[in-house]
């Protein structure tokens, strides 16, 4: 019998399907775009196809993962290591000084790098603090069979 969870675990893990499946969607729907600015990325440009589709890939496996109980611990994982990702390459950007051509699609494209930054530490946090709370059902959480 798995361990049930908390409300701030269910809350955790239904922000990142959300913000997952909604930053996937948005991308997806305005492909090229998306595809073009990271073209223009001195980081990435020489990747933006590979990039475009393993962005999108990981961001839709990450949602599904977190649908499903047996994969959640391992969702939140990799969406921690995504956002530690994303997080990174707008810093290495800003500490640069670079233009920074904007990927990210609907609401959040909106944000300034710095508010993005500040959004995608908080979301980093979020998700390691999921992943330490949801931690596996240890021997000692069972309850003990009667005799």
């Amino acid at each position: 019998m798995a361990r049930p969870q908390s409300y701030f675990e269910q809350s955790v893990i239904g922000f990142f399907i959300v913000l997952f499946t909604y930053a996937a969607v948005s991308k997806l729907m305005d492909f090229d775009n998306f595809r073009v600015q990271l073209a223009q990325s001195p980081l990435l440009g020489a990747y933006a196809g590979l990039v475009a589709d393993s962005v999108v890939l990981a961001e839709l496996l990450v949602a599904a993962m977190l649908c499903y109980r047996r994969t959640q611990r391992a969702g939140l994982a990799v969406g921690f290591l995504l956002m530690l990702l994303f997080s990174g390459y707008i810093l290495w950007f800003l500490m640069r000084g670079s233009a920074l051509p904007c990927t990210c699609g609907g609401l959040l494209e909106r944000m300034s790098w710095p508010q993005h930054l500040a959004f995608n530490l908080v979301c980093v946090v979020l998700a390691a603090t999921g992943w330490l709370t949801s931690r596996k059902k240890r021997s000692y959480d069972r309850p003990v069979d009667a005799c």
